[in-house]
C-alpha cells in the first residue's frame, strides 16, 4: 500500500508539471520558469511534508486494519519494545 502511494503521488506532481494542471506540480514549473528558488524549494518541501504525511497516514492504517498478520522478526524487531537493546529506537 506505501509503495502504491507514493508512486500515484509522485505521478500526480508529474502529470501536474506537464499538463499545467493546478497544483504543487504547476508551482514548482512556474517557480523554475521564473528562476524563482525559493518558491520551488517551499513547493519541494511542501510535496515532500505531503507525502510522508500520507505514508504516515498508510502505515496507521496498515497497522490498524491488519492485525490479523503474524508479527515477523523484522516487524518485532523494528518496533519500539523490542527487548533487545538499542533496536527500534531509530
Amino acid at each position: 500500500m506505501r509503495l502504491s502511494i507514493t508512486r500515484s503521488f509522485t505521478a500526480v506532481l508529474i502529470a501536474e508539471y506537464l499538463a499545467g494542471l493546478p497544483g504543487l506540480g504547476l508551482i514548482i514549473r512556474g517557480a523554475r520558469e521564473s528562476l524563482a528558488t525559493d518558491r520551488a524549494f517551499a513547493s519541494a518541501v511542501a510535496a515532500l511534508i505531503v507525502g510522508v504525511a500520507l505514508i504516515a497516514i498508510s502505515v496507521w492504517l496498515e497497522r490498524r486494519f491488519s492485525r490479523w498478520r503474524p508479527v515477523t522478526f523484522w516487524r518485532r524487531l523494528l518496533s519500539p519494545t523490542c527487548p533487545i537493546p538499542g533496536a527500534g529506537s531509530t
